[in-house]
């Protein structure tokens, strides 16, 4: 019995390594994406849980009291609305991380799934947000300033800036 010619050996050794490579990319990229939105989606929430506690210590301090934070955000928008006094988040997911259409409230984060994308948003009902401020991906400074108590409003006034 005679072996295979060393051409055609060295042909289908070269066929079957690119076929379990191409097997093993088609079933470890949606792996890695669905990887890398739990993480922007775990900082995300830090990110919002960090900010939420400075306001709050802001505004306990009183007139005058200012906070600087430095973020790192690892992906997503973030918006502070000045029209709806929130913190929003928004990311997509090609993975679905968070179902469409669940909606539910994990440590005062209004987290919703949407069509391929995710949405976190924290409200003050107590606290008006002055400017709106967006930033996304990068490393930031934020600063918080308390502008004093609002009696028309019935709220505590927040200044917001973010370089």
């Amino acid at each position: 019995m005679k072996g295979l010619h060393p051409l055609v050996a060295t042909v289908l050794l070269i066929s079957i390594t690119l076929v379990a490579i191409s097997i093993a990319l088609r079933v470890g990229d949606p792996l890695m994406t669905r990887s890398e939105e739990i993480l922007v989606f775990q900082d995300a929430k830090n990110n919002i849980l960090t900010l939420d506690t400075a306001i709050n210590d802001v505004v306990v301090q009183g007139e005058g009291a200012k906070r600087a934070i430095k973020l790192s955000a690892v992906g997503g928008n973030y918006v502070f609305d000045d029209g709806t006094d929130q913190i929003k988040f928004e990311m997509d997911s090609a993975s679905q991380i968070y179902a469409e259409g669940l909606s539910n409230f994990t440590d005062n984060i209004n987290i919703t799934g949407l069509s391929g994308e995710i949405l976190m948003v924290k409200s003050y009902d107590k606290i008006d947000i002055m400017n709106e401020i967006a930033f996304g991906t990068g490393n930031w400074d934020v600063i918080l300033t308390n502008e004093g108590y609002n009696s028309v409003l019935g709220k505590t006034e927040l200044s917001v800036t973010v370089s």
